[in-house]
């Protein structure tokens, strides 16, 4: 393998690597993200937050990670009557976040 061929190789990885931590880092950061975008107000999660709206604690025995992550981004696709808001400023990587801190 030629000297050119090695750096692209090198840099690819380097950077897929800064992707894989990155994605890490904000899929742990579930709870965070649930408590920044106010979700709590309205539901309520083992017990804790409002009761405006579904009580969130056992949602992922209901629901699969595709169909959260859908509703967190635009909940009138499920529902056209929904008042909940749409959250599709929220990453992919976001919505995944919250999907798993709500797993536990």
């Amino acid at each position: 393998m030629n000297r050119q061929k090695i750096i692209y190789a090198v840099g690819g990885a380097a950077i897929m690597l800064i992707f894989v931590l990155s994605l890490v880092q904000t899929a742990s950061n579930g709870e965070e993200i649930y408590v920044r975008e106010g979700c709590g107000k309205c539901h309520s999660f083992k017990g804790h937050g409002g009761a405006m709206a579904s009580d969130l604690t056992s949602v992922t025995q209901r629901r699969s990670k595709t169909w959260i992550m859908a509703q967190i981004k635009n909940p009138k696709s499920h529902n056209p009557d929904s008042r909940m808001p749409d959250f599709d400023h929220l990453s992919i990587i976001e919505r995944y976040a919250i999907s798993q801190y709500l797993k536990d």
